[in-house]
């Protein structure tokens, strides 16, 4: 869809039926102008209504009729909706017939990738607000257009420079810059890791509250990715033959047992000053189990957990704004000294990721058809376009919208479990996002000659799923998730240029993927629950 040029609106409004409808269509409008798909327009436009309507709900019925102030625009470069309300507090995004509201952890992560308002009560105002992304071009495209212009200037320089001018140059300008950027990704790293990570202790400890269903999913989600990545690691340690080192199963054993021995942190400070993820990820399950034990209590804990989170995520997304400049000076860099060289087999990771992810695909494809007794060509026919959609975006997030309405009016998947099953999938189901670290991590090995076993293997597998597991969505993560894998596993910062570049063409299919994925898992649990409309499926 085209993007339209999108102006600044604001407005002052009695709450009633009329202005809800037209506040709805100032919502609809503006969305439409960013370029937005037409399926997420719609959602959001039916969440922003709803919500609306239980204020006007709320009051009408107490004989009020309160004044709300509508806001569409530029706020600080960023297009935002705000929406407030004078008068006591009332959360319009929580619903008691809701599973999972907007108020807990999804409605968290969904407001924090511009799918779903969120909601503060500041000073006597109920505010709604909706941050949106800036229309901008697909990030995968920005970031491979900085890998041509590293290379184009690496390459000039090279062929322009005397040996005396290139040795100044990296010096002087390329190695301060190496070590700044590593240091940002390495201090982002940390905070970012922890909180997200306790997060989503918090969100899934209260989503496991809500129904077997919703356990059983987060258990089959973790499992799959899981699965998917252990055979990937088998596979692609075979191609590569990177060094390994045979130890015998009880010194395995041992040396795991004393492995989760050191996962336990000795201070809080540490596991941020060095980036530890395993002790993060402990700190944060132990802190995160505290918060929920204590209820109600620590209510407000958990709320600056996640505004914490937030915060943290939304400096993730500025890192990966600028994250294109970085590649194409590192890029030039590795050119001028002369490791390019290590990467020269860059395409053995990329091929057999994408050869492995479309026939694991394509066998899950075949089952689940058969299993339910539909073609797979109809089956595909019929997720194609929320495929598509993510692939040209290079987002799970922009073929959510398509991806819902694909479940209940294609698949014959129930609105109930789509209403759970896709949140919960977008931010814990990412089998082919972990197959892309461990993809870029094992290359990494075999590049800098570093040694693995059996162990190294187990804890790669530990931390590429958990650390995937527990993150949302968001434009910046991965990249901050690969220096703590690195930093961990012993694997030198300059790999982290080819994890990135990798990463930029592993996200295009990972993308696409992981949801197409997803669909057919929610298929066989609509199945269990006795919950799939077999006729719409086979339509």
């Amino acid at each position: 869809m085209a993007v339209r040029k999108y102006e600044n609106f604001s407005g002052e409004y009695i709450l009633n039926g009329e202005s809800i409808d037209l506040m709805a269509a100032k919502v609809e409008e503006f969305l439409y102008s960013l370029g937005m798909d037409r399926a997420n327009v719609l959602g959001i436009r039916l969440s922003m209504e709803e919500a609306l309507l239980r204020w006007y709900d709320h009051f009408s019925a107490k004989g009020e009729e309160p004044k709300v102030s509508f806001y569409s625009g530029k706020t600080f470069f960023r297009p935002v909706i705000n929406i407030e309300l004078k008068g006591e507090e009332v959360d319009p995004l929580q619903s008691a017939d809701s599973e999972l509201d907007a108020g807990d952890w999804i409605g968290t992560v969904m407001a924090n990738i511009g799918l779903s308002p969120r909601y503060n009560y500041i000073k006597g105002v109920n505010i709604l607000h909706l941050r949106l992304e800036r229309p901008h071009i697909n990030p995968g495209v920005r970031l491979l257009l900085g890998i041509v212009a590293g290379l184009l200037l690496g390459f000039i320089a090279k062929g322009v420079l005397p040996t005396e001018g290139i040795a100044l140059l990296t010096t002087s300008f390329f190695e301060p810059v190496q070590a700044v950027f590593f240091r940002l990704l390495k201090a982002t790293a940390g905070p970012v890791i922890f909180f997200t990570v306790l997060t989503a202790i918090c969100g899934i400890g209260n989503a496991t509250l809500m129904n077997k269903s919703g356990k059983r999913l987060i258990g089959r989600f973790i499992l799959s990715s899981t699965v998917m990545t252990v055979v990937f690691a088998i596979i692609m340690q075979l191609l590569i033959r990177a060094d390994f080192t045979n130890s015998p199963v009880r010194h395995t054993v041992i040396s795991l047992f004393e492995a989760f021995l050191g996962f336990v942190p000795g201070d809080v400070v540490s596991p941020f000053l060095n980036t530890d993820s395993p002790q993060l990820i402990i700190l944060a399950i132990i802190i995160g189990n505290a918060l929920l034990i204590l209820g109600n209590q620590a209510d407000r804990l958990v709320k600056i957990a996640n505004q914490a989170n937030s915060v943290g995520l939304l400096v993730a997304e500025w890192i990966s704004r600028i994250i294109p400049v970085f590649v194409a000076i590192l890029l030039a860099f590795r050119i001028l000294d002369g490791t390019i060289v290590r990467f020269r087999a860059i395409w053995i990771p990329l091929l057999t990721f994408h050869v492995f992810v479309a026939i694991y695909f394509a066998i899950k494809l075949v089952i689940t058809s058969r299993r339910h007794e539909v073609s797979p060509k109809k089956v595909w026919e019929k997720i194609k376009p929320s495929f598509l959609i993510a692939f040209k975006n290079a987002s799970v997030d922009a073929a959510f919208g398509e991806n819902r309405l694909c479940c209940e009016r294609k698949l014959g998947i129930s609105g109930k479990l789509a209403d759970y099953g896709l949140p919960l999938g977008l931010v814990i189901y990412m089998p082919v996002s972990t197959v892309s670290l461990m993809a870029s991590t094992l290359y990494a090995v075999k590049c800098y000659n570093i040694t693995i076993s059996t162990l190294w293997l187990i804890m790669a597998v530990i931390l590429v799923v958990a650390l995937q597991a527990a993150s949302p969505p968001v434009s910046g993560v991965d990249t901050l998730a690969y220096v703590a894998i690195f930093s961990r596993l012993g694997i030198p910062s300059e790999a982290l240029i080819m994890a990135i570049i990798c990463d930029i063409i592993f996200c295009f299919a990972s993308s696409a993927l992981n949801q197409a994925m997803l669909q057919l898992d929610l298929i066989g649990e609509a199945s269990r629950l006795n919950s799939l409309d077999t006729n719409v499926l086979r339509k």
